[in-house]
């Protein structure tokens, strides 16, 4: 993630990490998010430190280690105009006959 992300949208990379099975990138990425919130909007603050403890439980019960470092950011994804759609006229191969 680019430096200029906001906490809520590392808050939410973390919880996919989380929910794809990977708690260590969760962890990881939450603290990011918690570093990048700093001393602002404690309510936030106590949210984003109580999912860490709850990824962090969940690592450490994985038997996984925590990676050190930034987490690479996710690869680009297209935008809906850049999507390559199959032609109207084109065949489904299983249909041609």
């Amino acid at each position: 993630m680019t430096k200029s992300s906001s906490p809520r949208v590392l808050d939410s990379l973390a919880l996919a990490y989380s929910l794809s099975g990977e708690p260590a990138k969760a962890a990881v990425v939450q603290r990011q998010a918690i570093e990048l919130l700093g001393e602002g909007d404690p309510e936030l603050r106590a949210e984003l430190e109580e999912k860490l403890t709850r990824y962090l439980q969940a690592a450490e019960e994985a038997g996984l280690e925590l990676e050190q470092g930034p987490v690479r950011s996710p690869p680009e994804v297209p935008s809906a105009s850049r999507v390559v759609r199959p032609r109207k006229d084109a065949r489904h191969p299983t249909t041609d006959h």
